[in-house]
């Protein structure tokens, strides 16, 4: 993972990423999570396929491959639940499971922290900063 990306570039909005199943009703799956950097690069976070924290980083529009096809998945704005303009992290712990994998990411913001996990379920938790 290259984690320094976050440090270097300020975080512009963060987004969900949802499998949106065309034969049932209603919200989709959370799968992952988009930062989107200053730099133009987007990092997505997701589950690996042995649950690990798998990392994308694009430079461009398109989803990750891993969003196939790409008319099944939906990017959601976190409008409301924390400040879109989150600026510099100020740091980043890794979580690591028995094994000593990275299966997720805790990043704090001035005033929110992301704690992102893979898992059979991906999990996104934001806790306000108390700064």
């Amino acid at each position: 993972m290259h984690t320094e990306l976050l440090r270097t570039w300020p975080t512009h909005s963060v987004d969900t990423v949802h499998y949106v199943d065309p034969d049932a009703d209603g919200v989709g799956d959370l799968e992952g999570i988009r930062l989107q950097l200053a730099n133009g690069v987007d990092v997505y976070l997701s589950s690996g396929t042995d649950w690990t924290l798998a990392w994308d980083e694009r430079a461009d529009s398109d989803l990750p491959g891993w969003c196939y096809p790409t008319s099944s998945w939906e990017l959601r704005p976190l409008e409301g639940k924390i400040p879109q303009e989150l600026g510099h992290c100020r740091g980043i712990d890794e979580i690591r499971n028995a094994a000593g994998e990275i299966y997720g990411l805790s990043i704090t913001y001035a005033r929110v922290e992301i704690r992102a996990t893979a898992g059979e379920h991906f999990r996104l938790d934001l806790i306000p900063s108390e700064a």
